[in-house]
C-alpha cells in the first residue's frame, strides 16, 4: 500500500496548548481551519457542533443598553473554546470533559451566555481549567512510530545529559567536596569537547541532584531492613560545628550471610535526653508525597514533597485530607492516579477481625455489667493524656489487644479520632474553668517562661478558694509558645490576653513570679499598687491637679491643632493592666540558702573546707551520673542511689541528706568503698562534720521551701509564720528580734488564718499592725451598701444612708469574735461571714511560683535521642514501619542517656518493644575505659602519658620548634616525626602509635636534646614551661644520654622509665591491634571473645618473660650489647639505639623496680579487662543471653562426641526462652531447633572445624541443604551475628559530618549532611554508581515538566 503523508496525520493532535498564548493568535496555534480530533473532545470539524460561525451573529446578550454577541475571533484566541448557535451558549472541551467534580461549578460546563472577552480570559487563568486541561491533554493518543522514535531519541540524550551531572554530583558527594565546584566540574568536560548542557549546572541543582542521590539509595536500605528477620541498631550522639545536637542511627542486618553497617538517619536533636517529641504522620499513607511539620491551629501543617526543593507548606484539616488532594489537582497531575491509588489502598484495609458468636456470648455471660463505647473511648483518652503516652499508642497492637481483652465487643479508636476527642475535651475543661472562675470575685496567678527545642513557651496557673468548701481550686490556663524575646512588654501582652482570655482581668489579687527582670519591670510598668494606680510609666498620681494657678493661665494660652491620631496611637503605658505583683518566697529562699550563703567563703578557713568538701561531693556525683557503671556500683553496695543536684530548689541540700544517709545506715566503710572503688579521695573527718552542720543549718530552710511550695494547702498567710519561725530556728541567740513589721496586708493574711491568728508572733506592734489593716479594710465593704428596699425623698438621705448602717460596727464584732474563738479550722471563717470575705481575698494568692514549674515540669515530659532513632526509621517508608519488630539488640557508649536502665534508650525500647532486646555496650570504648583505670592506678603510666602530651603540645603548637627538632635530628642522623597526641584522642590505637614515635630510633634523643635547649633558651614562657617540665621528665629518667657532638655531664641515672616505655609499648601492642579488630564492621560475637583470650594470655604471659621480638626484648638486647661496646671501645663508639651509660641498668635494684612495675601493670591490666568484659556487678537476664552465645563458639566445643551432644543445652533453652517472642513471630519451632543443634555441631565438628567464624556461618545460612536442614537453629545465629559488638561505625559517621559540615558550610540542613554521609561512607564507589535510577526519579519529580535543554533552546 502506498503511504501518503496522510498515513501520518489521520489524527492530528495538538500537544500543549500554551495558556500564556491565549490572549492572542501563535504561529504554534492550529487556525480554524485545522481539525482538532481526540477521544472525549468536541471538535471544530463536527457536523453537529461547528466551530466557525458566521460573521453576523444573533445578539443574546443585553445588560443595560448594550447587545454583547458571541466574535468568531474568539475561537480562534481560546482554542478549547466552543459556541452552539443553537443554544447561544458557549462551553470549554477541558471542562465539559472533567465535569463538575473536576471543574468546579463554572458555567462554562453546561453553558455560558455572558459573551465578554473578560470572562473568557478569567477562565483560561482559572487553576481549575489549567488541571482540567492538563489531564486531557494527558489522556491524548500516542504519536506516530516516526514522532515516537524521535521523541524516545530526545528523552534519551536528555537523560545521557543528565547522567553526566548526576555523576558529577555523586563525585562531588562523594569526596566531600563544596556544592560550588560542580560549575566548575560541568565546564571541565565541556572544555574537552563533550557536549554538556549548561541547564542545571549551579551549585542548588547540585544539592538537588545528591538529595535524589540520597533518597534513591535510602530507598534501598529501606528494602534491606524491610527483607531482614532481626537487626540491631546503633545510636551515638555528638554536636556539630554549629552547636546543634545530633543523633546518628545505624542499623546492623545480615546480607548473604554477612553482617553489615547501614545508615539510617542523622537526626537533629534539641536537648540530647532519651526521650524527645515523637512526631507521627497523620496520614502514614501518604508519606511518598507529604511530610508532617507541625500544627497550626487546629490544622495540621504539610510539606509537599513533590514540589522539592521548593518549599511549600499546606494547610490540612483534621479530619480530611482533602487540601493535600487539592493541591495534587492544581500542581501535580501526573501524580494524581498514584495518589488514589494511595488513598483506595487505605480504603481497602482489612477490617479489624471480629470475635466469634461464641466468644461474644461467653463475655455476656462473664461481665455483669456492659461498657459503653464511649466509656471505654473515654477512658483511653484519659489513660494517654494523664499518663503522657504517646498518641500512637492507641495504634500499638499490643495496647489493641489489651482493650480487646478487656471488651471483646469495643471498637479501637485511631489516632486521628483521640486527637480529635483531646481536642473537644480541652475546649469542654477550658468552658468548664472560665465557668468556675466567674463565679468567684477573687483569683490568684502564677506565671514563668520555659524553652525547650528551640521554642519559648509562658505558663500560667490560676487559683482561687472556693467560697463555699473554702478549699484551694487550681488550674492550668496557659502554656502557650512566646514568640520573639522576651521583653517585659511581650510578657505583659501575653498575660494580658490569658487573663482577657479567660474573663478574669478585673478578679486577680495578685501574680506570683520569680526574681527575673523581665518580670519585674512588666509589673513595675503596668501593674497596679494597693490603690489601684498605674505603675511607673503611667501613674496617675504623677500628673500636676489643677490649681488656681492654671485656672488664671488658661486664657492666655495658645490653642494648638493637633492630629487626633497621634495621641492615640502613643504608647502611654497603659494598653496592658497588670494585677499587684509577688515574689516567689521558694526562689528568694534558694537564692538565700546558695548565693547568699556563699558570703561565708570571706572566712579562709571555712573557705578551705567549704571547696574541699564540695569538690569531692561534686566528683562522686558526675561519676555516679556520668557512667552507668559506677551508679551499680553505688547501687549495689548501699542499696540507694545517690542523688544528684540540679536547678531545681533544696537539690543540694536533699544531695548531702542522701550521703549522710548512706554513712548513718551503712556506715561510713559504705562511701569510703564508693570513694576507693571510683578512684575518688575520701572525705575526712572534717569534711563530714561539715557536710552534718550543712544539712543541720539547712534543713530549717528545705521545710520552709517544702511548706510555701505547697499547692492544695498552700495559702499567702502561710508565708510570714514560716518566715518567721524559721528565723527563730536559724537564730543562734535566744533573743528574738520582732520580725517583719512591714507590708500590714501580709501580716493581715496570716491573722485571718485560723491556724494562726495572733500566735505566730510576739511582737505586738506586729500584731497590732494587722489588726488595724483588717479592721480598715473589713469595713469598706460595707460603706458602698445601701438599703435596696429603702426609698429616700432626697439625693441627699440616699447619699448618706450608708453611714447610718450598723454594717461597720457588725464586721468590728465579726473581727472581734474572730479572734476570741479558739478554734483553728477553716469552716471556723464561715461563722463570720465578713472575715471570712476580707481572708479569701488576700489569701487567695500564693506565696511561690511552683505551681506553673509543675506545669513545665509535665510540659518537658512531651519533648522526648529515642524518638529521634524512631524518625529516622520513620523516614524509611511504610515497608519498615515493624522495624521495631525486628529489633534485637541496641548498640551505644555508655553513656547513662543510652544504656541507663531506667530513663535510658535502652530502657524505653524495651518498655514498648520488649524485654528481650539486648543493650550492648561497645566494646572498643569498654576497652579505652579498662586502660583508662589502668592508667590512674598506676603512677608511672600516668607520668607516661603526661610527659607523651607535653612533648605533643610543644611540637603541635609551635612550627618553630618542630623545625628545630628537625635539624637537631638532622645532625643526628634521624629522620624525626611529628609526636602525636595521647589525650583528648578517641581510640586506643593512636596511643600506640604515639608510643611508636616516641621511642623511634634516635627520636628519643633529638627530643631531649631539644627539650634542654627550650628549657634555657625559648623566649615563650608558655614553651619554656613545657620544655622545662619535659626536660625535667628526660633529667629524672634518663640523665645518662650524651650528645654526639657535644659532651653532657653526666648525673644520675635512672634506666627503669625508658625499660617501661618499651614495655608498655609491647602491651599497647596487644591492645591496639584488639580495638582495630573490635571497630571493623563485620566484627561478630565469636571473634571479639575468642580474641579477648588470646589477649588476656598474651599479657599475663608478659610478666614471666618479655615479649618475644617486642620492644623490651630488643631494648635489653642493644642495653647489654651497648655495655660490650663501651667496655671494648670506650666512649668514642656510636651505637644502634643511643649512646650513653647503661650500666645501672643491670643493677638488682632496677632490675627489682622494673619487675615490679611491670608485676603491678599487668595485674591491673588483667583485673580491669576483666572487669569490664567478663564480670558484672550485677548478671540480668539481657547480660546473661550475650554469655549464652558461646555456645556457637566452635573453637571451644568439647573434643569427646558424647560431650559434644550434650554441650550447650542448658544455654540454648535460655536463648530460646528469652528471644521467644521474635523467634515465634518468625515461624521458628523451638523443639526443631534444639533437635537440629545437635545435627549442627556434629555436622560442624566433622566437617568444617577449620573454618573462620564469618566464613562458617556465612556457608551455613547461604547454602543448600545446611540453610534449610538447620533452619530454625540458625535463626538463633542469624541474632547472634547482628548483634552490635562496635558502635565504631557512629563514630566514622560523625568524623564524615565534621569533615563534611565545617566552619564554612556550617549552615548545611540536617537533611542535606545524612545525604552527604550517605553518600561519603556507604555509596559505591564512581566507577561502580549507576546514575540511571536516580535520574529517572528526577525526572518523575517537580512541579512541572523537566527542561534539562533549556538554555540551549533558549539560544
Amino acid at each position: 500500500m502506498k503511504r501518503t503523508i496522510d498515513s501520518f496525520s489521520v489524527k492530528t493532535v495538538r500537544l500543549r496548548p500554551d495558556p500564556e498564548q491565549s490572549t492572542g493568535g501563535s504561529d504554534t496555534e492550529p487556525s480554524t481551519s485545522q481539525v482538532v480530533s481526540s477521544p472525549g473532545l468536541e471538535t471544530a470539524s463536527s457536523d453537529n457542533e461547528p466551530r466557525a460561525m458566521d460573521s453576523e451573529a444573533e445578539p443574546t446578550e443585553i445588560k443595560k443598553g448594550k447587545i454583547y454577541t458571541f466574535r468568531r475571533e474568539w475561537l480562534d484566541q481560546f482554542p478549547w473554546l466552543r459556541y452552539s448557535k443553537a443554544d447561544s451558549m458557549m462551553h470549554c472541551t477541558y471542562c465539559k470533559e472533567c465535569g463538575k467534580t473536576m471543574a468546579g461549578n463554572t458555567a462554562f460546563v453546561t453553558g455560558c451566555n455572558t459573551f465578554r472577552i473578560e470572562t473568557l480570559k478569567k477562565h483560561n487563568a482559572s487553576v481549575k481549567h489549567t488541571t482540567c486541561r492538563d489531564k486531557c491533554t494527558a489522556q491524548v493518543p500516542p504519536l506516530p512510530a516516526a514522532f515516537q522514535r524521535q521523541a524516545a531519541a530526545n528523552a534519551s540524550s536528555d537523560e545521557a545529559g543528565m547522567i553526566i551531572k548526576f555523576n558529577v554530583a555523586y563525585h562531588i558527594a562523594k569526596e566531600e567536596l563544596p556544592f560550588t565546584k560542580f560549575k566548575a566540574e560541568i565546564i571541565l568536560p565541556r572544555k574537552n569537547g563533550v557536549n554538556v548542557n549548561p541547564t542545571y549546572s549551579n551549585d542548588v541543582a547540585c544539592a538537588q541532584f545528591i538529595g535524589v542521590i540520597g533518597d534513591t539509595l535510602k530507598k534501598k536500605t529501606s528494602v534491606e531492613i524491610a527483607n531482614s528477620a532481626y537487626m540491631a541498631f546503633l545510636i551515638d550522639g555528638d554536636t556539630d560545628v554549629s552547636t546543634k545536637e545530633c543523633v546518628i542511627v545505624y542499623g546492623r542486618i545480615l546480607q548473604r550471610g554477612r553482617p553489615v553497617n547501614m545508615l539510617i538517619g542523622h537526626i537533629e536533636v534539641e536537648h540530647a535526653h532519651a526521650q524527645e517529641e515523637t512526631i507521627i504522620h497523620p496520614w502514614p499513607y501518604l508519606k511518598e508525597m507529604f511530610s508532617y511539620v507541625g500544627m497550626k491551629d487546629s490544622s495540621y501543617r504539610i510539606k509537599c514533597l513533590l514540589c522539592l526543593p521548593r518549599v511549600t507548606e499546606l494547610l490540612a484539616f483534621k479530619n480530611s485530607p482533602s487540601n493535600l488532594k487539592k493541591h495534587i489537582e492544581r500542581k501535580h497531575v501526573g501524580h494524581l492516579k498514584k495518589y488514589e491509588e494511595l488513598t483506595l489502598r487505605k480504603r481497602k484495609r482489612a477490617p479489624e477481625t471480629l470475635p466469634t458468636t461464641s466468644t461474644l456470648r461467653q463475655t455476656t455471660l462473664v461481665n455483669t455489667r456492659a461498657v459503653s463505647q464511649r466509656s471505654i473511648d473515654k477512658a483511653v483518652m484519659k489513660f494517654v493524656v494523664q499518663g503522657l503516652q504517646p498518641f500512637h499508642v492507641v495504634e500499638q497492637q499490643p495496647f489493641r489487644d489489651f482493650v480487646k481483652e478487656l471488651q471483646p465487643n469495643t471498637k479501637m479508636i485511631s489516632r486521628l479520632t483521640l486527637c480529635s476527642m483531646i481536642d473537644d475535651a480541652s475546649m469542654g475543661m477550658k468552658k468548664a474553668v472560665t465557668e468556675a472562675m466567674r463565679g468567684v470575685d477573687h483569683i490568684a496567678t502564677t506565671t514563668d517562661c520555659w524553652s525547650a527545642r528551640r521554642r519559648s513557651f509562658i505558663g500560667v496557673t490560676g487559683h482561687w478558694i472556693d467560697p463555699n468548701s473554702l478549699k484551694r481550686c487550681s488550674a492550668a490556663l496557659a502554656c502557650k509558645q512566646l514568640r520573639g524575646s522576651h521583653t517585659f512588654d511581650v510578657l505583659a501582652s501575653a498575660l494580658n490576653d490569658i487573663h482577657s482570655e479567660f474573663e478574669i482581668r478585673g478578679k486577680i489579687v495578685r501574680t506570683t513570679t520569680d526574681n527575673g527582670s523581665n518580670f519585674i519591670k512588666a509589673f513595675q510598668v503596668f501593674g497596679v499598687d494597693e490603690n489601684n494606680a498605674v505603675g511607673s510609666d503611667g501613674d496617675p498620681g504623677n500628673a500636676s491637679q489643677p490649681g488656681e494657678d492654671e485656672e488664671d493661665q488658661e486664657g492666655d494660652e495658645e490653642v494648638e491643632f493637633v492630629d487626633v491620631s497621634v495621641p492615640l496611637n502613643e504608647d502611654d503605658g497603659l494598653e496592658f493592666q497588670l494585677p499587684q505583683h509577688q515574689h516567689c518566697a521558694c526562689h528568694l529562699l534558694n537564692l538565700i540558702a546558695t548565693v547568699d550563703a556563699m558570703k561565708a567563703t570571706s572566712n579562709e578557713a571555712y573557705k578551705k573546707v567549704y571547696r574541699s568538701t564540695f569538690g569531692k561531693c561534686n566528683a562522686l556525683w558526675n561519676k555516679c551520673g556520668r557512667s552507668t557503671l559506677a551508679a551499680e556500683t553505688v547501687e549495689d553496695a548501699c542499696s540507694l542511689q545517690l542523688l544528684r543536684p540540679n536547678a531545681r530548689w533544696n537539690s543540694l541540700f536533699l544531695a548531702v541528706e542522701r550521703l549522710l544517709r548512706i554513712m548513718k545506715e551503712k556506715g561510713e566503710g559504705a562511701i569510703r568503698g564508693i570513694c576507693t572503688n571510683l578512684k575518688v579521695p575520701m572525705f575526712n573527718p572534717a569534711e563530714i562534720a561539715f557536710l552534718t552542720e550543712y544539712a543541720t543549718v539547712m534543713s530549717p530552710v528545705a521545710q520552709a521551701t517544702n511548706i510555701l511550695q505547697a499547692e492544695a494547702n498552700a495559702m499567702m498567710g502561710w508565708l510570714l509564720p514560716t518566715i518567721n519561725l524559721l528565723t527563730i530556728k536559724l537564730e543562734s541567740s535566744g533573743n528574738q528580734e520582732p520580725f517583719w513589721p512591714g507590708d500590714p496586708e501580709l501580716i493581715a493574711t496570716a491573722i485571718l488564718l485560723p491556724k494562726f491568728r495572733t500566735t505566730w508572733t510576739k511582737d505586738e506592734s506586729t500584731i497590732k499592725t494587722g489588726i488595724d489593716y483588717i479592721r480598715q479594710h473589713i469595713e469598706e465593704p460595707f460603706l458602698q451598701l445601701a438599703d435596696a428596699n429603702r426609698s429616700s425623698s432626697s439625693d441627699d438621705d440616699d447619699f448618706f444612708s450608708a453611714l447610718q448602717s450598723s454594717h461597720a460596727q457588725d464586721g468590728a464584732k465579726q473581727l472581734d469574735g474572730y479572734l476570741a474563738c479558739s478554734a483553728d479550722h477553716m469552716d471556723l471563717l464561715k461563722s463570720f461571714p465578713a472575715v471570712c470575705k476580707l481572708s479569701v481575698k488576700l489569701n487567695t494568692p500564693l506565696p511561690a511560683s511552683a505551681a506553673c514549674e509543675r506545669l513545665f515540669s509535665i510540659a518537658g515530659l512531651v519533648f522526648r535521642i529515642y524518638a529521634a532513632s524512631k524518625k529516622a526509621f520513620a523516614a524509611l517508608g511504610d515497608q519498615c514501619s515493624n522495624w521495631l519488630e525486628k529489633v534485637i539488640a541496641l548498640g551505644a557508649d555508655g553513656a547513662a542517656v543510652n544504656l541507663g536502665r531506667k530513663g535510658g534508650v535502652i530502657a524505653l525500647l524495651q518498655q514498648e518493644a520488649g524485654d528481650h532486646i539486648v543493650p550492648f555496650h561497645c566494646m572498643p570504648h569498654r576497652l579505652e575505659l579498662a586502660m583508662l583505670s589502668v592508667q590512674r592506678d598506676n603512677p608511672m603510666m600516668a607520668q607516661l602519658y603526661d610527659l607523651l602530651h607535653l612533648i605533643w603540645k610543644t611540637y603541635h603548637f609551635s612550627p618553630k620548634s618542630m623545625r628545630e627538632l628537625r635539624v637537631i635530628g638532622a645532625d643526628l642522623g634521624v629522620n624525626v616525626l611529628m609526636p602525636s597526641g595521647v589525650k583528648g584522642t578517641r581510640w586506643l590505637p593512636h596511643v600506640s602509635r604515639a608510643l611508636e614515635t616516641f621511642l623511634k630510633p634516635g627520636q628519643f634523643t633529638a627530643v631531649y636534646y631539644h627539650m634542654d635547649h627550650l628549657a634555657g633558651s625559648s623566649a615563650n614562657a608558655d614553651i619554656a614551661g613545657r620544655a622545662k617540665k619535659a626536660s625535667a621528665f628526660f633529667h629524672n629518667i634518663m640523665p645518662f644520654i650524651r650528645a654526639t657532638y657535644t659532651i653532657v655531664k653526666k648525673s644520675i641515672e635512672d634506666a627503669t622509665f625508658v625499660a617501661f616505655c618499651h614495655f608498655i609499648t609491647d602491651v599497647f601492642s596487644g591492645i591496639s591491634k584488639f580495638s582495630l579488630l573490635l571497630q571493623r564492621n563485620d566484627i561478630i560475637l565469636p571473634q571479639a571473645v575468642c580474641s579477648l583470650e588470646k589477649l588476656l594470655l598474651t599479657t599475663e604471659a608478659m610478666v614471666a618473660r618479655p615479649k618475644p621480638n617486642g620492644r623490651l626484648s630488643e631494648f635489653l638486647a642493644d642495653m647489654r650489647l651497648q655495655r660490650r661496646q663501651q667496655q671494648e671501645e670506650g666512649d668514642t663508639a656510636i651505637y644502634k639505639f643511643q649512646k650513653g651509660e647503661a650500666s645501672k641498668l643491670a643493677g638488682d635494684d632496677v632490675a627489682t623496680k622494673l619487675t615490679k612495675v611491670m608485676d603491678a601493670t599487668i595485674k591491673s591490666t588483667v583485673k580491669h579487662l576483666n572487669a569490664r568484659f567478663r564480670e558484672s556487678a550485677s548478671e540480668s537476664d539481657t547480660t546473661k543471653a550475650v554469655k549464652c552465645f558461646n555456645i556457637f563458639n566452635h573453637d571451644s566445643w568439647p573434643e569427646n562426641q558424647q560431650d559434644l551432644v550434650d554441650h550447650g543445652a542448658d544455654d540454648l533453652g535460655f536463648l530460646l526462652d528469652h528471644f521467644s517472642t521474635v523467634l515465634r513471630r518468625n515461624g521458628v519451632n523451638t523443639e526443631l531447633a534444639k533437635e537440629e543443634f545437635v545435627s549442627l555441631k556434629l555436622l560442624i565438628a566433622r566437617m568444617f572445624k577449620d573454618k573462620t567464624y564469618l566464613s562458617l556461618w556465612e556457608l551455613m545460612l547461604t547454602k543448600e541443604p545446611y540453610c534449610s536442614e538447620h533452619k530454625n537453629i540458625l535463626h538463633l545465629v542469624h541474632i547472634m551475628l547482628v548483634l552490635p559488638v562496635s558502635a565504631a561505625v557512629c563514630e566514622r559517621g560523625f568524623s564524615t559530618q565534621k569533615r563534611i559540615k565545617s566552619d564554612t558550610r556550617a549552615s548545611l540542613h540536617s537533611d542535606t549532611v545524612e545525604d552527604l554521609i550517605r553518600i561519603s561512607v556507604e555509596g559505591p564507589s564512581l566507577e561502580d554508581f549507576d546514575a540511571r535510577e536516580s535520574v529517572a526519579s528526577w525526572f518523575s519529580q517537580g512541579q512541572r515538566t523537566r527542561r534539562p535543554n533549556y538554555y540551549d533552546l533558549a539560544i
